[in-house]
């Protein structure tokens, strides 16, 4: 089966040897510095500026970046010069970085490798001409990253705001779009931007990555093909277009915490095609090597809450039809694990197999929601991936 790798954000908080939390997260690269740790300077090839009006900059001179990087680091933060710059609306423009640190910071994916740019450390970039002065606070953008003989290209574009100091029937507070490249060229070694993407794997009975360097983000969302379902009395089948689970690992383990999150949810009764939403609280699921399924929560007397609504108008009301509770529980057997992939593409296929999950009522009548207590049969599968944590 042909396998797509997809990112979801990471969530963490401690959970035994696996961290869960429950706010996305930026995944990110990192150098590599053959010699350790060095001194640079990012050279620039150009800096350029263009504001809504269609006014252009281009700056001929300064702009260089000076900094020091080790290995390993998720970032660099180097300092800038000033630029001599000029400007189709405006004439001679002086662009001093007043301070400002230029971070650079790979991130996981593209050729050249995607990432973010930012400003920090300063009160405002001051862009400075005879007609318009404009103050640039510390914001971020995007940057790609490509690897040249043991120096390193990089690429940034922002949309920029800003505001000015003297008003003019010109000068008005407004954005600029900026796109600034620089040679990163370390003083000894070679340096290079690399992915923060980390293979993982089970074998020996632990989940563990190709790397040491814990922690390591692991995340999937529903395969495609086939997408996961949790079977509920009736028989009703609960789907969703958007299921993902996220988890970390400290290091190597014999389970895994993975966090899962639900959106576009609907319950299906033969025919019919109730509203759902499932509400995961502090809770996630515990996937052991020995191909067992549980639930734990962070939170003493927490579930998963699946809420089945009559029809849009009720769940808009907030009125439900049946609600439900996946409790903490341990040993539901059926799940499979599968390794594939190698290096930092090494994954695990989950598969669930119809594991079955204690499922209790807590809400709606028996007619309407059916039994009080049944076994939720989980099925579908997803591909786990680890990234840097």
């Amino acid at each position: 089966m042909q396998r797509t790798k997809r990112m979801v954000a990471a969530v963490v908080a401690a959970m035994a040897l696996v961290a869960i939390a429950g706010a996305p997260s930026a995944f990110a690269g990192y150098f590599s510095v053959s010699a350790g740790t060095t001194n640079y300077t990012a050279t620039s090839t150009s800096q350029q500026f263009t504001q809504p009006t269609g006014a252009y900059g281009s700056c001929s001179t300064g702009g260089n970046l000076t900094g020091t990087v080790a290995n390993g680091n998720k970032s660099t933060a180097g300092s800038a010069e000033s630029m001599s710059c000029s400007s189709t609306a405006e004439g001679a423009v002086t662009w001093n970085w007043n301070g400002c640190k230029v971070n650079l910071a790979p991130g996981n994916d593209g050729s050249p490798l995607n990432g973010t740019f930012s400003l920090s450390g300063c009160g405002s970039v001051e862009v400075n001409s005879s007609i318009c002065e404009k103050r640039i606070a510390p914001q971020s953008g995007t940057a790609t990253f490509a690897n040249e003989g043991g120096s390193v290209a990089t690429e940034v574009t922002a949309t920029l705001s800003y505001t000015v100091v003297k008003s003019t029937p010109y000068c008005k507070n407004g954005t600029l779009t900026y796109t600034g490249k620089w040679k990163v060229n370390p003083a000894s070694g070679a340096l290079q931007a690399l992915s923060g993407k980390v293979g993982i794997s089970l074998a020996g009975g632990l989940f563990s990555a190709e790397t040491p360097a814990y922690p390591v983000n692991v995340s999937g969302a529903q395969d495609a093909a086939d997408q996961h379902s949790i079977g509920l009395p009736g028989p009703r089948s609960l789907k969703c277009a958007s299921a993902n689970l996220a988890g970390q690992l400290s290091g190597p383990s014999s389970s895994i915490g993975l966090a899962p999150s639900y959106s576009g949810c609907a319950a299906y009764v033969g025919a019919s095609e109730l509203p759902a939403v499932v509400n995961p609280g502090s809770c996630s699921y515990q996937v052991a090597a020995a191909k067992t399924l549980g639930v734990a929560c962070g939170s003493e007397g927490d579930a998963i809450k699946i809420t089945l609504y009559a029809n849009a108008t009720k769940q808009a009301e907030g009125v439900s039809l049946c609600v439900y509770n996946i409790a903490p529980q341990s040993g539901a057997g059926g799940i499979a694990l599968s390794n594939f992939g190698s290096g930092s593409e090494a994954g695990i296929e989950l598969g669930f197999g119809g594991a079955k999950l204690v499922n209790t009522r807590v809400s709606g009548t028996a007619g309407n929601c059916g039994e009080k207590t049944t076994n939720a049969t989980y099925q579908g599968s997803t591909d786990l991936s680890g990234v840097m944590g």
